[in-house]
């Protein structure tokens, strides 16, 4: 087990109705589409290791995923680039804690997942006329409890069959705003649960139960909150869905969240 974790957690998603509830999304502002925070050079030691020991596992691709991924890969460096303490010349990054990575060498979707904490996936609608966007790519290091090779090239409401709450129309609702997302107008929404451990990397089939829950408990726990960003790439059309993943132990909540979190786990 790795105890991976911040300092403190910057948003609560419980604490908002807005962004307690599914579907939960709204627009992204002026916010930054990706996160560099404390755990940034521990997460990203990690899923170096991940993705060198379990790329199978982590990585997927199809050969639609070439163009955006390239895309994905040009955003990512255009986000280090106006980030203290990266440095970025034509064909090497200097990552926060010192690592470099050399680009060319490998899938952009690879390289991009190298750069950023986030978890990257790629979702695009079939020419055939399919009325989903189906995940044709991702890099998926740190999951919760899902696989990604059970998802890939499946869309939307195939993907969230087996989530709580996720029901007809609120896919039909995801789909819509799907549908209705521009260049330049990202969207975000927040996962959260509380977990018995710090591990990031927790793969789960469908067919078992999820060890995770909502509800407050005494003694000591962590909650992994999910800062989830969707946007869409200009000359691909494609869109990304990207994942920022938290992780704080009970006595890094702040008095506030603590409070907020056993009310709404006195409601049920």
């Amino acid at each position: 087990m790795r105890n991976i974790k911040q300092n403190y957690l910057p948003f609560a998603p419980w604490m908002s109705a807005t962004t307690d509830k599914l579907p939960g999304i709204q627009p992204l502002g002026n916010a930054p589409l990706f996160w560099v925070d404390d755990a940034y050079s521990n997460q990203m030691s990690y899923r170096d290791e991940l993705i060198r020991i379990k790329r199978e596992e982590v990585f997927c691709e199809s050969k639609a995923a070439t163009q955006p991924s390239f895309e994905i890969l040009e955003e990512v460096l255009k986000f280090v680039s106006a980030q203290k303490g990266f440095s970025v010349k034509k064909n090497l990054i200097k990552r926060l804690d010192g690592t470099e990575i050399k680009i060319g060498l490998d899938h952009p979707l690879i390289e991009a997942a190298s750069i950023v904490q986030e978890d990257l996936l790629i979702l695009e609608k079939n020419t055939d006329g399919d009325i989903e966007h189906n995940l044709i790519a991702g890099v998926l290091c740190f999951p919760a409890f899902w696989k990604l090779s059970e998802k890939f090239g499946h869309g939307l409401n195939r993907i969230h069959q087996p989530v709580s709450g996720y029901d007809y129309n609120i896919a039909l609702r995801v789909q819509r705003m799907f549908d209705l997302i521009r260049v330049g107008k990202p969207l975000w929404r927040a996962n959260w649960f509380i977990h018995d451990s710090p591990e990031l990397f927790t793969p789960q089939s469908e067919n078992k139960l999820s060890e995770s829950s909502k509800d407050y408990k005494e003694g000591p726990f962590w909650v992994r909150v999910e800062r989830q960003v969707l946007f869409k790439l200009q000359k691909s059309g494609s869109l990304v869905f990207s994942i920022h993943t938290f992780i704080v132990d009970s006595q890094s909540l702040t008095k506030e969240q603590i409070s907020g979190l056993k009310k709404r786990s006195a409601r049920k």
